[in-house]
């Protein structure tokens, strides 16, 4: 077994502490092993011009990293569930999945306003197609717009005044310690407002 192992992940607060998460529990099996986090910006950290649609390139968010495994440049490789394309790579394995985050999805408006305060005056924030989706079947008169960026990125986004309100997933929210700035969790059971389809952080590794 090698001494050392490489980490690959991107360059983001919420990846990187995923990814030191996933060492932390890989340490109480595996004590005698360094881990070595090598960060990397993939095309979706540097296009952040792109609106997240279906015509952008499987993999947008772990193509170059998943290229590192293959290469034997890296070992193993953090990424969250949602950001793999849906196709396998024959020459790559997920070979762990921790215990998932909360699930929910949180609304975050800078003057705490719910948003069943908010109409077309309003300009909400999201990432997500399916958040955009379930937002307007809420109420078709919603202004919601795309979002690009990490979650502190986003977040400041919406203090400076470009955006009133912001979806998110409760997750990174909290695992950054921004829980502070969240208005209301929507209800993923009764669908009173968002399902959340959040996923949880995995290993990939060459086979």
């Amino acid at each position: 077994m090698k001494n050392k192992v490489i980490v690959g992940t991107r360059t983001s607060k919420l990846a990187l502490f995923q990814t030191n998460k996933v060492i932390f529990e890989l340490k109480k099996n595996f004590r005698n092993i360094e881990f070595e986090i090598k960060e990397v910006k993939t095309k979706g950290d540097i296009l952040l011009n792109q609106t997240l649609d279906r015509n952008l390139d499987k993999g947008f968010f772990v193509n170059e990293i998943q290229q590192l495994i293959i290469e034997e440049k890296i070992d193993i490789a953090v990424h969250s569930l949602k950001d793999l394309p849906v196709e396998n790579d024959d020459r790559l394995k997920i070979s762990a999945i921790l215990k998932r985050g909360n699930p929910q999805d949180v609304f975050i408006s800078k003057s705490k306003k719910k948003l069943n305060s908010f109409g077309k005056d309003g300009v909400i924030g999201t990432t997500s197609l399916r958040r955009k989706a379930q937002l307007l079947k809420i109420n078709p008169k919603l202004t919601v717009k795309d979002i690009r960026g990490n979650v502190d990125t986003r977040i400041n986004k919406m203090l400076k005044g470009e955006f009133d309100a912001l979806v998110m997933a409760a997750a990174g929210i909290e695992r950054l310690n921004l829980d502070h700035h969240i208005t209301e969790y929507f209800n993923p059971v009764s669908y009173t407002h968002l399902r959340a389809h959040e996923t949880p952080e995995h290993l990939v590794s060459r086979r």
